[in-house]
């Protein structure tokens, strides 16, 4: 019987050798591309669309938009990218969204499923001209991750004429390796919303001047659109006798009140 003993490896434990290193490599790789096949096939089941928008919106937008404030930067991102992300809590950031689709003379303007991720958007789905609003404000903390922005970006880029806005609640949604796509708007003058869709609604000098006399203090720097809406509508109601100035500087309170409300707890 020889004495010979079986030759040993000169590795020490715990060495990790090129053959190795490059079999990780190649794995970690598989294993993401499957990540993704699997990501895509979870999220395409949806149908992409949810509603086209309707003349009606369009024209609305049109007579009573006021600007946020970094609209012209989100203008700018969208004209060379296609695609821009819009955060900032009571910016009034969908209807900005709206208006800079329509802005874009789009065939069409859609919004997208929410219940579709945004890394499973293919090519074939989308039409050349076509804009597109997607909401993930309620999605979760992080309702993309940067790789499906990319993913989405680049099929958007390469489909004719086509744009995307994407809306979020805040920055802590946006990946920070995608953060340059995103602009945070800020509220727009609430007393310029107002009175817009005072004079959209009623057309009468008497409830703008209700507005000034009794909600000016209420429209006040950094209050949202939708309060500015709700003021309007109050408006028309005295001008109208329906309701009483005090009334209605109770109830514009109580929305203003709610809607501080509503931030702290989304904060």
């Amino acid at each position: 019987m020889s004495d010979e003993k079986p030759a040993q490896s000169e590795e020490q434990p715990g060495t990790v050798t090129t053959t190795n290193q490059a079999d990780s490599m190649t794995n970690s790789a598989q294993i993401g591309a499957v990540e993704t096949v699997n990501f895509l096939r979870e999220h395409e089941t949806e149908e992409l669309f949810g509603r086209q928008v309707n003349e009606a919106e369009l024209n609305r937008v049109r007579k009573t938009f006021v600007a946020p404030g970094d609209f012209d930067r989100a203008e700018v991102i969208l004209a060379d990218t296609k695609v821009v992300i819009l955060y900032g809590l009571g910016s009034g950031r969908m209807f900005a969204g709206l208006r800079l689709l329509e802005q874009q003379a789009c065939t069409r303007i859609v919004h997208l499923n929410r219940a579709r991720g945004l890394g499973s958007v293919k090519s074939t789905e989308l039409r050349a001209g076509d804009g597109y609003l997607w909401d993930f404000t309620d999605q979760g903390m992080r309702p993309f991750q940067a790789r499906e922005f990319e993913h989405t970006a680049q099929v958007v880029s390469g489909v004719r004429d086509c744009r995307l806005v994407i809306v979020v609640g805040d920055i802590g949604q946006v990946p920070r390796d995608v953060a340059a796509h995103g602009v945070g708007l800020t509220a727009p003058d609430a007393m310029v919303i107002a009175e817009a869709a005072v004079l959209e609604q009623d057309g009468t000098d008497a409830a703008v001047q209700v507005l000034h006399d009794e909600f000016a203090e209420k429209l006040s720097a950094g209050v949202s659109p939708g309060v500015a809406l709700q003021a309007a509508a109050l408006a028309i109601r005295v001008t109208n006798g329906e309701l009483s100035a005090e009334v209605a500087r109770q109830t514009l309170t109580e929305g203003v009140e709610k809607e501080v409300a509503e931030r702290i707890d989304g904060s």
